[in-house]
């Protein structure tokens, strides 16, 4: 975290005072508050949008068109563009500093909002029926022109930001955390290297007695103590309180809660439970129950299907434009040692299905099952053809008809032999997570250059955390990115062995 935080001691109610000056020399007026930059980054971008649509429709009208140009209807229909283009990356949190600092992620977020908000647009103008006085090609030129300033005013107010934080000109979130010494001690030991996004500003410690069941006179001192913190935070303009006390605790997290909903500010309950073992926890309603979901699937059924038909046309035009190379190939190996062309082993696919992957053989063995060796640079057992394959990739080409079977994903976690699998699951948390998507013929891992010989438990851990994220961040364009560095990228060939 950015500052060393405040300290307040209760019952004794000392270092109420000096907690609250503290906080009052924390703020600094020169120093742009990122709640304020949000708002600007919004405007910007809603400029930005509406300006260059506007004026692509009005150069196209003035040198193509020589009817009156409709000057109000396409101004309007620019700045609703603008307006939900910024609306909606606020509310993706493009916006928060942690993300709008990080050029090549947020253009590429931007890039692929605009197009979700584009098609929208067009849609509404289609339901409204103004598509018959809205010029199409002003509108594909509005597209091109607006598209392009946004990536481009992106990246500049991205680059602008991330100086700025360098500097120390953008105040992160306020943060003030309310609970027990030991919890606040592990909550600061944690995120001592936090983001910019946040800073913790102060912290209140609370008696023992508040993590557990209270009596009525503990009930009405912490009480007492609660409103003492509220005054103190209310002038300290505190963004996120986080209230760090067990489940057990359930009467003093209500009276702490009920005291300090009388703030501006974001009130957050953070129990030291196993939560942080599940990687997407959110707050669900079954009736007027409040629970937890500790888990779902990654991907929706829309997503599914999206990756499914990507899958199948791309898969079916790869195939077609290397049916020539894989000819040559097989009769490379069946020339080189005669036997099986093709080589199949049982592996984990989605939900831990079994399937029998495709590969062109390479080695002089056909291990399956219980027992199976890795390959190793300079393995003994790979063939003349078999390095050349191995080293290019070429010996994945057959699982273009996994995926097309359904087995597999052009891009998803490389799956592992069945021996390896089981191995792993023991070893590394959240491994099987992996099953909860197709297995890919490429992967994030693999163009991140984490792929071949595991002779190492660290090169498993990565591989599975880049696996990890790709899971938990899928998307199209992630796919596209993925595919195209499979092809562009050194890293993809640089542990193939």
């Amino acid at each position: 975290m950015s500052d060393a935080p405040a300290q307040s001691s209760f019952p004794d109610f000392a270092g109420v005072t000096s907690a609250s000056s503290a906080l009052e020399s924390a703020k600094d007026a020169s120093r742009i508050r990122s709640v304020h930059l949000s708002l600007f980054l919004g405007f910007c971008e809603t400029l930005i949008v509406c300006l260059s649509a506007f004026a692509s429709a009005w150069i196209y009208h003035a040198s193509a068109i020589e009817e009156a140009f409709r000057w109000e209807l396409y101004l309007l229909a620019s700045l609703a563009l603008g307006l939900a283009f910024s609306v909606c990356s606020a509310m993706r949190g493009q916006y928060a500093l942690g993300k709008i600092d990080t050029p090549d992620t947020s253009v590429v977020s931007a890039f692929y909002l605009f197009n979700i908000v584009f098609a929208i647009f067009v849609c509404m103008l289609f339901i409204s029926k103004l598509t018959d006085i809205y010029s199409r090609a002003s509108l594909a030129l509005q597209y091109f022109a607006a598209c392009g300033s946004l990536v481009l005013g992106r990246a500049i107010l991205a680059h602008g930001v991330g100086v700025a934080v360098r500097r120390g000109r953008v105040e992160a979130r306020r943060i003030a955390l309310i609970g027990a010494p030991r919890a606040i001690e592990d909550f600061l030991g944690k995120h001592s290297d936090g983001g910019r996004d946040a800073s913790v500003l102060t912290s209140v410690e609370l008696p023992d007695w508040a993590s557990d069941p209270l009596r009525d006179s503990h009930a009405a001192e912490l009480d007492l103590i609660a409103g003492q913190i509220t005054t103190v935070l209310r002038s300290a303009a505190v963004d996120d309180i986080v209230i760090l006390l067990p489940w057990s605790a359930a009467q003093s997290v209500e009276i702490l809660a009920k005291r300090l909903t009388a703030l501006p500010a974001t009130i957050q309950l953070l129990p030291n439970t196993a939560l942080s073992w599940f990687r997407a926890p959110a707050v669900i309603r079954i009736g007027t129950d409040v629970g937890l979901s500790l888990s779902r699937p990654p991907l929706t059924a829309f997503d599914r299907a999206a990756k499914r038909a990507l899958d199948v046309f791309l898969a079916s035009m790869i195939l077609i434009a290397v049916a020539p190379l894989m000819v040559m190939v097989a009769v490379a190996i069946w020339a080189e040692s005669g036997g099986p062309i093709l080589f199949r082993q049982q592996r984990h696919g989605f939900n831990q299905k079994m399937f029998k992957i495709l590969k062109f053989r390479t080695m002089t063995t056909l291990e399956d099952g219980a027992n199976v060796v890795q390959a190793t640079r300079g393995d003994s057992r790979v063939t003349a053809v078999g390095q050349v394959l191995r080293r290019s990739s070429l010996d994945e080409l057959p699982q273009l008809i996994n995926v097309l079977r359904g087995d597999m994903s052009l891009v998803g976690p490389r799956p592992h032999a069945l021996a390896h699998t089981l191995e792993y699951e023991k070893k590394i948390a959240f491994y099987a997570h992996r099953h909860n998507v197709k297995p890919g013929l490429t992967g994030w891992a693999q163009v991140n250059g984490y792929r071949g010989e595991t002779n190492a438990p660290w090169k498993m851990e990565k591989r599975v955390e880049h696996d990890l994220y790709y899971i938990d961040n899928w998307s199209l364009m992630l796919d596209f990115k993925i595919l195209a560095m499979t092809v562009l990228s050194e890293n993809t060939f640089k542990n193939a062995c």
